[in-house]
């Protein structure tokens, strides 16, 4: 088994899920499995059609969640039961394109390098094609930008399977909204490299009864939250609590020789990426700081200079672990 392609439903349209399944049922690559996930027990019609389904198809693995769990706990569902060397995202009110697996299947088998593979997106209103939603192609570029936005489409990535189980990646059921972008920064943090096709090979359907009011104030809640987990599992390598952070702590930390670890990572951040928000006068002394840490003068005040100008920052600082 090539590919383990996963796919949750909950409300969506029967008109929408059928061709959803019927857009990766034609794909011009076949050798995959697909696992769909019924988060809804008690929608009948949606269960009908996908018992049907699958009694025309072995490929076809049927899951229904005794009660609603949400997307984030169904997803980790299918994850434990795939079989793919790759895992392909699908969502029930989208359309992926006919050549879309075969296009990231063999991206990725020339690329063994890359563990997740991105492609960009046609934005879909149900009646006509309205943009096309682009993304950063390259590793360093999709870094640069991950942590101020979502670049990613999660229903048109495929994963490489070794890397997350190697890595004891999953989706954090801590969240349940947002949890593709707490993914990309787990697998960022913990040194996956990205990719992104610049051609779309997905149809993104939005509509009126995707995301309520509600859900977006729990995504934006979730979202927020995700950047503040990040931050604290790259602060646990250092030994330092989020809560601490202090010029005082930081300068006993460096007598300590805790701060090492600090000044490696903040060696390898991309400081300019985040100067865009600072005053002129604390963006050049950034400039100046991190020019003085780069070439490695008087290393302790530079360093504590640096960091007691972003206590207040944290939100905007993202360092990569590589």
């Amino acid at each position: 088994m090539e590919i383990s392609v996963i796919m949750c439903a909950y409300k969506e349209p029967l008109d929408f899920l059928r061709k959803a399944v019927e857009s990766i049922l034609t794909q011009s690559f076949q050798n995959f499995e697909f696992i769909i996930i019924l988060d809804n027990p008690r929608n009948d019609e949606l269960l009908k059609y996908l018992k049907y389904i699958q009694r025309n198809d072995s490929r076809i693995v049927i899951i229904v969640n005794d009660d609603n769990i949400g997307l984030t706990k169904s997803l980790n569902k299918g994850l434990k039961i795939a079989k793919g060397k790759y895992v392909a995202r699908m969502d029930a009110d989208d359309i992926s394109l006919p050549n879309r697996l075969e296009t990231q299947y063999h991206y990725m088998e020339r690329h063994p390098e890359i563990d997740i593979l991105n492609t960009d997106v046609f934005m879909y209103n149900s009646s006509k094609v309205t943009s096309v939603k682009k993304s950063p192609v390259n590793h360093n570029d999709i870094i640069k930008v991950l942590f101020y936005a979502n670049v990613l489409n999660h229903p048109a990535v495929m994963i490489r399977m070794n890397t997350l189980r190697q890595k004891s990646i999953s989706y954090n059921e801590s969240f349940r909204r947002s949890q593709d972008y707490c993914l990309w920064l787990t697998m960022a943090i913990k040194g996956c490299r990205f990719h992104s096709l610049n051609q779309p090979l997905l149809m993104y359907r939005y509509w009126d009864g995707q995301i309520t009011k509600k859900s977006r104030e729990e995504q934006l809640s979730d979202y927020n939250a995700i950047k503040r987990y990040a931050i604290t599992s790259i602060l646990n390598e250092t030994g330092i609590k989020y809560e601490e952070i202090t010029p005082r702590v930081i300068e006993n930390a460096y007598k300590s020789m805790r701060l090492k670890r600090i000044y490696d990572l903040i060696r390898k951040c991309y400081l300019f990426q985040m100067c865009y928000s600072l005053s002129k006068k604390d963006k050049l002394t950034c400039i100046a700081s991190f020019r003085t840490i780069k070439y490695g003068f008087d290393p302790k005040f530079q360093t504590i200079l640096f960091l007691s100008l972003f206590i207040k920052r944290w939100d905007k600082l993202f360092l990569l672990n590589h």
